[in-house]
């Protein structure tokens, strides 16, 4: 248990501007569309793989609506700003989001 003083302040990853996500261009995909166990396991190691490669960008695809996949996986981005930078939910022209666009830290 932390004394209040030892505690760390976690700050969420920050969100794409509206320039950025015009520009976003992934370098890597990973389709989470039909998985629904490990998603986390999933994340952490493609997230580890495309850091070690030097990928930046990746489109993570979880399917359109309000699902668990979807739910887990911004979840997991939120508390795992170690990893990622900026991330955003990418609509298609009907305004649903199917994928979330993200920016990850390069390898230290």
């Amino acid at each position: 248990c932390l004394i209040a003083s030892q505690q760390t302040t976690r700050t969420l990853p920050a969100l794409f501007t509206r320039k950025q996500q015009k520009r976003f261009r992934p370098e890597a995909r990973l389709d989470l569309h039909d998985s629904y166990k490990n998603i986390e396991e999933i994340l952490l190691d493609f997230c580890t793989n495309c850091i070690v490669k030097n990928i930046k960008y990746i489109l993570i695809i979880t399917g359109k609506g309000r699902g668990i996949i979807k739910e887990n996986t911004i979840v997991w981005l939120q508390t795992h700003n170690n990893f990622v930078i900026k991330y955003f939910e990418i609509t298609d022209s009907s305004n649903a989001c199917g994928s979330i666009g993200v920016h990850l830290r390069g390898a230290k």
